[in-house]
């Protein structure tokens, strides 16, 4: 008597304990049937899937998960936890190995930011001899904004502020703030701090709305400010915080990871006369009692003294520092001593940025590559002596925007400064190449992802480039219907592309499923990927839901932003547009969050503030 493809597959669940592949099966388990055929677990659970065939079941002697495919194959879901990598929707980068299995034929490359050809901002008003960037720039509402340092004729350091409409050509206004040569017009904001960071408070719109953090060359100590706008007056929050007296580099950002303020701070050893430049950093979240100190290793090394020649040794002279897509980034600032027997103020030398990054913050730093991430200019050029940059990048138009400070001669010598832009694709720090006719293969370790789609950032706008991904289960097996054939090439330069295997892109079916993922490519240049939530299907659309009325939203329309507070806990505050499709997502701090709308376009968004405890879905009109 013949025996059909579905019957078969179901003779073989009977004898299945332990299955490690899609179709490998081994030794005794009986599972139940329901009337219609799919497997059901031992508490009479089943789970539907995008596919109308596809149904899980629970082994019950080893807890490992299946899921029927379609009528010839078996996907099964082993518990290894300990041996995958959880990922959610974090997007991936290539900045070091820590997704990455094996590769063949691929080069990891550093891609050197674009820079300007000339200066933006020059010393051009009678309170600059010299114009350079320790300071900040971001962009709200529209306007770029600039706090830059300025040295003076008569070698005093003012806080200087500039705007601009599309971060190219800048504007000083006329503060009026402060007194230079019995004149308030100016765009002086402070004198005597130095070295600083200006920031964005995301908790409140008062007076606390800026922060700024800087090192005061009056009271030789860090402190930090407040401000309403960021230009009238900053309030002391609090000084001298770390008792060190030799100082001045610095930065803070806000890691939205831990939600907590995190400061730099430089603190050398080895005495006014040997003088080596040391970088500790420490935490906060009120700005006035800090963590402890810890010092930042391997930010320079002694494999950097060949790289320049007649160098002595190497220190790092500060570094801007910034969460980005689940790493630390920071923009190392090598300073290529060649005289240093003589005291700090003697240091001479050239300073060049490396891109450094560390996965715990506090204590280890890596580098991709020992090669400047912003290349210092030829001898004739304005930025041929040092680079110095602002303390985080800014994001535009799919590109990272970095501005820089830069001077044409040494540390210690004859030099003049400007500031200047580089500017890299998105998430394009670093890459994995293939410039070969010949294919060169990418495979991840296992990864555990949360989202629905999966999005890659790459160029395979060559001839003859494409790029296509294989999906894999835990033991290397192509998951049925998402292998390379099953693929449909891309061939074009995006820096979010939803990969698609036929008429399949939803990958609801895996979340939370141990997965590998083989990328092939060809003459392509690949920079990331990320599995996406695009979808909110479990809300529906115009339905408010409100599980804690104590949360309030305000729209501040002239700020292009949205003020929630009341948030009793920790939460994930996401906004989607009416198609499903997820615009932003933030974590909240300290009861409050801020969200910027300044790109979303006029019409209805839902708000999904989900905590713990309870979770409230708000409507939100965009004028």
């Amino acid at each position: 008597m013949g025996i059909t493809k579905k019957a078969f597959l179901l003779i073989q669940l009977i004898i299945i304990t332990t299955i490690f592949s899609v179709g490998k099966l081994e030794s005794e388990e009986i599972l139940e049937t329901d009337i219609d055929g799919s497997i059901i677990n031992n508490d009479r659970n089943s789970i539907d899937y995008p596919f109308d065939f596809s149904k899980e079941g629970i082994n019950s002697s080893n807890n490992n998960r299946f899921i029927i495919i379609s009528e010839d194959s078996i996907l099964i879901k082993k518990d290894k936890q300990d041996e995958v990598i959880e990922i959610g929707t974090t997007k991936q980068l290539f900045i070091d190995d820590y997704i990455i299995e094996s590769t063949f034929n691929i080069s990891k490359v550093l891609n050197q930011g674009k820079k300007t050809q000339q200066p933006i901002i020059v010393s051009d008003m009678p309170w600059e001899k010299d114009v350079y960037l320790y300071g900040s720039v971001l962009k709200e509402s529209g306007l770029f904004k600039m706090w830059y340092h300025v040295t003076s004729p008569d070698n005093k350091s003012y806080i200087c502020y500039a705007t601009s409409i599309d971060g190219l050509t800048w504007e000083k206004p006329n503060l009026g703030v402060f007194t230079f040569n019995q004149n308030t017009n100016n765009n002086i904001i402070m004198e005597g701090i130095e070295n600083y960071s200006i920031i964005r408070n995301p908790d409140t719109l008062d007076y606390r709305t800026y922060l700024l953090y800087g090192y005061n060359a009056n009271t030789r100590s860090y402190e930090t400010r407040w401000s309403a706008d960021g230009v009238s007056y900053f309030y002391l929050i609090a000084t001298h915080l770390f008792n060190n007296i030799y100082g001045d580099v610095c930065n803070m950002f806000y890691d939205y990871f831990q939600n907590e303020f995190v400061a730099t701070y430089k603190m050398p050893s080895g005495g006014i006369y040997y003088y080596k430049r040391e970088f500790y950093n420490a935490t906060t979240t009120d700005l006035v009692h800090f963590t402890n100190g810890i010092k930042m290793e391997t930010i320079t090394d002694s494999l950097d003294i060949q790289t320049v020649p007649g160098t002595r040794r190497t220190d790092c002279y500060g570094m801007g520092i910034f969460p980005y897509e689940g790493v630390y980034i920071g923009f190392d600032w090598i300073f290529y001593i060649n005289n240093y027997n003589n005291g700090a103020g003697t240091h001479s030398g050239k300073i060049d940025v490396h891109l450094v990054f560390s996965r715990d913050l506090r204590r280890q730093w890596q580098r991709t590559e020992r090669k400047a991430i912003i290349q210092l200019g030829d001898s004739n050029e304005w930025d041929s002596g040092m680079i110095f940059t602002a303390g985080m990048p800014l994001i535009e138009n799919n590109e990272v925007w970095m501005y820089y400070g830069g001077f044409d001669g040494p540390h210690k010598g004859i030099r003049s400064g400007k500031i200047g832009l580089a500017k890299w694709r998105l998430d394009g720090f670093t890459s994995l190449n293939n410039n070969d006719v010949n294919e060169g293969i990418i495979e991840t370790k296992a990864l555990m992802f949360t989202g629905t789609n999966l999005a890659i950032n790459t160029n395979s706008s060559k001839p003859g480039a494409y790029t296509k991904v294989e999906l894999l289960d835990i033991d290397g097996f192509v998951i049925p219907g998402f292998s390379k054939n099953d693929c449909t090439p891309i061939t074009s330069n995006d820096v979010r592309k939803i990969v698609s295997w036929g008429t399949r892109n939803d990958l609801t079916f895996l979340q939370n499923t141990a997965v590998k993922i083989k990328f092939y490519t060809s003459n392509s240049e690949f920079y990331a990927f990320q599995f996406e939530n695009n979808t909110i299907s479990h809300i529906p659309v115009l339905a408010d839901r409100d599980d804690n009325n104590s949360i309030n939203i305000v729209s501040d329309s002239e700020n292009n932003s949205l003020f929630v507070n009341g948030v009793t806990e920790i939460s994930t505050i996401s906004i989607y547009n009416l198609e499903g499709r997820l615009i932003s997502k933030q974590k909240s701090s300290n009861q409050q969050a801020i969200i910027n709308t300044e790109s979303y376009t006029p019409g209805i968004y839902l708000i999904v503030i989900d905590g713990a405890k309870a979770s409230t879905c708000r409507k939100y009109l965009k004028q």
